[in-house]
Order: structure tokens, then sequence, then C-alpha cells
């Protein structure tokens, strides 16, 4: 159960359903004013979520979220069972839109999860070489697509970088940066090709080194100190917790994640693990 002060919401199952029922007649009474209520409950529960994500420890409830995520799929189901009347009042978009934003809520649910629970996951030695050839090769087409040219730095062996890390994981952050990188390119509207290159290297006291860096749009002192901010975002339909995984996976493995930009100079992230040496 959620429950939020100051003219917050309360929800359970019950009260969900209850709920729907009320708005149900409200909407067809009058779609725009209940679209407008529907609305501010959304944002309400999105500051709810993130207030109690990183509480405890950084610990929630697997219940919790049960008891958040179940309403909105009840919600959810009456909100279809009404679109017909809402297109026949010319309100289709107003049912797109609520439906959208329950989307929106349970996505930012099932972040808020990704990070608040550590599991101790399978690691192997991971040759970083062989391992970004392989995000490359993820993202060749759309790369080509998009007009960017995606390039990798390889390091001749036996010196090649390693390190001790679960593999998913890894790739879960590559990709989740290769995916920002391309965007922020796209965003440029520039007529020259895009560029995204991925670098590993050893360093000197023993770390590895992995970079991911474009020639997009970058991003100004402030978009870049608050990037791994938990719910921060630039992007309009964007849940702003995808960085603020990324950086709690590689803290797991006594690593850093860092960010160097300049606006409309592009971007930088920086990886650095311990080396398996």
């Amino acid at each position: 159960m959620l429950s939020v002060e100051k003219g917050g919401i309360l929800i359970t199952k019950e009260v969900g359903t209850l709920q729907v029922w009320k708005e149900n007649e409200r909407t067809r009474n009058n779609t725009s004013g209940e679209n407008r209520l529907f609305s501010k409950n959304i944002v309400k529960l999105e500051n709810a979520v993130s207030k109690n994500c990183f509480s405890f420890n950084g610990h929630i409830s697997a219940d919790l979220a049960h008891e958040i995520k179940n309403p909105l799929t009840i919600i959810r189901g009456f909100i279809q069972l009404i679109k017909p009347d809402l297109e026949q009042l010319n309100k289709k978009e107003i049912g797109e839109l609520l439906l959208n934003e329950i989307d929106r809520a349970k996505s930012l649910i099932e972040g808020c999860l990704q990070t608040s629970f550590t599991v101790n996951q399978k690691t192997e030695e991971v040759d970083l070489n062989e391992f970004l050839n392989e995000i490359i090769l993820l993202f060749q087409v759309e790369a080509s697509k998009r007009n960017i040219s995606l390039t990798q730095t390889l390091t001749d062996k036996p010196s090649c970088p390693s390190t001790y890390i679960n593999r998913n994981e890894l790739k879960q952050v590559l990709i989740n940066l290769i995916k920002n990188a391309m965007e922020a390119i796209e965003e440029t509207k520039r007529e020259t090709e895009g560029r995204i290159s991925i670098t590993a290297s050893n360093k000197n006291d023993g770390s590895v080194t992995i970079q991911v860096s474009d020639n997009g749009k970058g991003m100004d002192e402030r978009t870049a100190a608050n990037l791994f901010e938990p719910f921060f975002t630039t992007k309009q339909d964007g849940t702003g917790l995808g960085l603020c995984i990324s950086r709690r996976i590689i803290n797991q493995y006594n690593g850093k994640l860092s960010v160097k930009s300049s606006y409309g100079e592009g971007t930088t992230f920086q990886i650095n693990l311990p080396g398996s040496f």
C-alpha cells in the first residue's frame, strides 16, 4: 500500500477499482476535467515512487511494487473499455494520453525496482576487445540507417583489457550509452555523418577503461551534473533511470561511470573497472 499525505493519493486494489468506476462516470460527463485529474495523480505517483525508491538504504519491497502496479493495471483495463466512448466524443487522444501515462508510471516502478535491489550476479572474465565487437555488431544496422559511423579501437594481444563482471549487466550499460549517443547525434540534425567511437584500454594502476564518445550536441554543466540522478531526464518520453541504473551496475563491481561533455562539442562516457590481471 502506498500512502502520500498532504492531498496525495492512497492506492490499494479496492480503492483503485472503486476510483476507476467513479472516474468512468466523470469521464463520460467531462473528459477534459478527468484528464487533468488523472494526470495530476500520475505526477503524484511519480513523486511518491521517487521519494520511496531510494530510501531504506536503497531497498524497496516487492510487495509495495505490486500494490502500486496492480491498481494501475486495473485502471488501464477500464480506460481501454471506455475508449470507444471517448472516440464518440471526439476525445480519442485523451484515452491514448491516459494509457501512455499509466505505462510511464509502470516503467518508473520497474526501473525503481532495478535500482533498489542488489543481486549477486554470476561473474566471469570478459575480454573487452571481443565484448565490444559483439556490442558493435548489435548496432551496425541501426547505425547505418541513422548515418552514424560506429567504430572500435582495439588493444593488441596479449595485453588486451579484461575484467571480471556479469556479462549481461555490462552489455546493458553499453547498450544504454550507445543508444544515448545515437539520440544525441540525431538531435543535432547534422548534415554530416555522425560518429560514435568505443575504446577499451589498460591503465597503469591495473584498472581498465571503456570510453564511448560521440559528436552529438553535448550538454551544459547543469545537465552533466544531474545526469546520473534518478528521474532526471531531458527527453520528453524518458524515465530518467537508464543512466542511474547503469552507474549502480558499475558501482557494484567497484567501478566508476563518469561523463565529460561540452555543449555543441559532443560527449564522452567513461567506465573504469578493476582489471582481471
